[in-house]
């Protein structure tokens, strides 16, 4: 079976993650109704995993489609709102 996970890594008082909580709420939502197992990852509290993505900056979304790994998505600008084209394109496996 093809391993389709979509991993949100944030920290606790962290604005930014804040700020586009409810747009990442959305993007994880569309996500799962693809098909993809969702998880949420406290980055502080899993250094090793945020660290096997090689994570520096908070949110982060991790996109995994079979064998390819997005690690440097950019479904998630920086005004909070989610890119869904894009987001659909990666969460597909087009990155």
């Amino acid at each position: 079976m093809e391993t389709k996970k979509v991993i949100f890594f944030y920290m606790n008082r962290c604005n930014r993650c804040e700020r586009q909580k409810l747009a990442i709420e959305d993007f994880l939502k569309m996500a799962d109704g693809l098909g993809y197992t969702v998880e949420e990852v406290n980055a502080a509290e899993n250094i090793d995993l945020a660290d096997k993505y090689n994570l520096d900056d908070m949110p982060a979304i991790i996109i995994i489609n079979g064998d390819s790994v997005c690690n440097s998505c950019s479904v998630v600008k920086f005004d909070g709102d989610i890119d869904f084209n894009l987001a659909v394109k990666e969460i597909n496996g087009s990155f």
